[in-house]
């Protein structure tokens, strides 16, 4: 019987296959076993070259092909059915992450992981000017949506993502409210993946993941 990952790494992607190689690049060489996670991906109605793109990963990436653009809540949702690990760690397309990432983020977790939202560092970008942030575990504002851990049962039980403009600080408010807690990455990694674009960015205002 194949072992269940201990991660899910969620990717919903729409058309964005520039960004998308060098995602699923950095996620395929992290220093885990691949055993120990999967990488997930949505394809959200992209055009046809999202799809080519992702035949060429089918023996260690699980892509899912949606017909129609549903958005990203839906299509998170989506992944959400199909996800066998303990944990959840959703990543945009144009996020790259350290290859000792997931392994730092699964160490974290002994002990008490099944009710902990694992928060990390992020980087924060303007023009050449780049300053570390660490997220207020009391402000669910200044956390991240991508590169955070989340209990993936705990995930499903609040009802996973809702179609709304935060989507990702609506559904920290629901695990909150079921008891799952904050907590910050103890460990940061030297070398922070490195956000370069997205729908929550701007030119003047880069993030980059830090774990």
């Amino acid at each position: 019987m194949r072992r269940s990952p201990e991660i899910s790494v969620l990717v919903a992607t729409y058309n964005q296959g520039r960004f998308l190689k060098g995602c699923l690049e950095s996620l395929l060489s992290q220093s885990l076993h691949p055993s120990v996670y999967e990488v997930l991906v949505v394809d959200d109605g992209s055009t046809a070259s999202t799809a080519q793109l992702l035949s060429g990963y089918r023996d260690r990436v699980h892509s899912i092909h949606l017909k129609a653009h549903r958005g990203l809540a839906a299509a998170c949702n989506v992944g959400l059915e199909r996800a066998r690990g303990r944990f959840l760690v959703r990543v945009d397309s144009d996020d790259r992450l350290d290859p000792r990432a997931l392994f730092q983020l699964l160490q974290a977790t002994r002990g008490d992981g099944e009710n902990v939202i694992l928060l990390p560092d992020h980087w924060e970008v303007r023009g050449k000017v780049r300053r570390r942030v660490s997220p207020d575990v009391k402000d669910v504002f200044s956390w991240l949506a991508a590169g955070v851990l989340m209990p993936l049962e705990q995930v499903r039980r609040a009802g996973g993502y809702r179609p709304l403009f935060w989507e990702e600080v609506d559904l920290y408010l629901r695990l909150l409210e079921r008891g799952v807690r904050p907590a910050r990455l103890p460990k940061p990694l030297p070398r922070p993946p490195i956000r370069r674009s997205g729908s929550n960015t701007s030119p003047s205002r880069i993030q980059a993941v830090s774990v």
